[in-house]
């Protein structure tokens, strides 16, 4: 049945493809990406194959996991249980909260409460952080994407050790801190000493977090020049360079064979008009690394003139648009202070870097794996510096999953 579905679409597709002022958008090559996808993913054995080698990429993160295949085939596949909350639900909770904080006040108040602004420090700096590490790690060092990465997909289990509850006696205040994600809190009666916590535990407030990836089905597997094309974009967007952009984009696609012109329908004329307005919108909303640059706001414009100039794009680039995009709109949820170009800051100069002194694809993957824990440790004291700056009350608001809000 699915077979035939594929069929009609591609008879649908060749008809579009004749109509000229659609033409450009290859209706046919699309609905094959697609069909050969749809196809991939109705067969969990595939599912399983991908969970293998995400588990075997991520085997040294101890905070971030796939479910393991237990058993698989074509039409069935056991997976092991992992305990959490999904991070949409999380984030909608406390969003809630901060709906039904607002109610309570006066109309016409100046202090509009935001989900994230209830939401501790640890727990935001726990998600954005993170989700930006999973995405960096699988485009630059592992050359392999989860294809849905939206917080749909994110697993969270969580909980906080209060710093200062062996110092209080106030139960209640103790009770009020402790986070129950799905793992058990400690009761407000426990007395935790330093050397009982967790060496992994986050500084700012004892927090035990892990994140379980689900929904593997698809997976985007970069090529050589789809991974280093793609990094360009985000790099052109770190040095507010929009002509450097505007060529990465322009290589978004494969060259058709027979076809001479690497841009394939835009002519010299159209490439140049497409590089000017690339290079006034950065010009205008993207001055590079420091400025807080919305990626998210970047990207979207970056695509709008793609639709204008009809620029073609290939699946796996759409992949990583959207995913980044996904990142962006979890970071705004989470953490919007949060600028996620500036915290991938060290991964994307490294990989410019050896991509722009010759290094071979092999070598740069090579150089990228062993220097990443040093580049990940840069990574991690812009976010310790960030969050130890960020003005958020500690005392937020507790969400405990299993009974609501409290």
């Amino acid at each position: 049945l699915i077979n035939l579905d594929f069929r009609i679409m591609a008879l649908l597709a060749d008809v579009i493809d004749h109509i000229p002022a659609l033409s450009w958008l290859r209706i046919r090559s699309s609905v094959e990406q697609f069909s050969h996808t749809m196809a991939t993913q109705a067969h969990l054995d595939v599912e399983a194959h991908h969970l293998e080698v995400l588990n075997h990429n991520f085997r040294h993160w101890k905070t971030v996991s796939f479910p393991k295949p237990i058993f698989a085939t074509s039409s069935i596949i056991v997976e092991t249980f992992h305990k959490g909350q999904i991070c949409t639900r999380i984030m909608d909770e406390y969003d809630t909260l901060a709906s039904q904080s607002n109610m309570k006040d006066k109309m016409g108040t100046e202090n509009v409460l935001r989900g994230y602004e209830l939401m501790p420090k640890s727990l935001s700096k726990f998600i954005v952080t993170n989700g930006l590490s999973i995405y960096l790690k699988m485009l630059i060092v592992d050359k392999i994407m989860h294809a849905d990465l939206h917080p749909g997909n994110i697993m969270l289990d969580y909980k906080f050790y209060d710093y200062q509850s062996k110092y209080s006696s106030d139960c209640g205040k103790v009770e009020s801190s402790l986070i129950g994600g799905s793992l058990e809190p400690i009761t407000k009666y426990d007395v935790v000493e330093d050397s009982e916590l967790p060496t992994s535990l986050d500084p700012l407030k004892r927090f035990l977090g892990h994140i379980t990836m689900v929904d593997a089905g698809m997976v985007a597997k970069l090529s050589k020049t789809e991974s280093i094309n793609f990094i360009g974009l985000m790099a052109a967007l770190g040095e507010g360079d929009g002509h450097a952009a505007a060529e990465a984009v322009l290589r978004f696609h494969s060259i058709t064979p027979g076809v001479t012109d690497s841009y394939d329908g835009l002519n010299e004329e159209q490439k140049a008009l497409f590089i000017e307005d690339m290079i006034i919108l950065f010009s205008k909303r993207c001055r590079g690394y420091g400025t807080n640059v919305n990626v998210g706001d970047i990207l979207r414009g970056v695509l709008g003139l793609v639709r204008k100039y009809h620029v073609r794009i290939d699946a796996n680039y759409a992949t990583l648009v959207v995913n980044a995009l996904c990142m962006d709109g979890l970071a705004s949820r989470a953490c919007p202070e949060y600028n996620l170009l500036d915290a991938a800051k060290p991964l994307l100069q490294a990989h410019r870097h050896y991509i722009s002194h010759g290094s071979s694809s092999k070598m740069s993957k090579v150089m990228m794996k062993v220097f990443s824990p040093l580049l990940y440790n840069k990574k991690a004291k812009f976010d310790n510096d960030f969050f130890q700056a960020l003005k958020r009350p500690e005392t937020c608001h507790v969400v405990r999953m299993q009974n609501g809000l409290s």
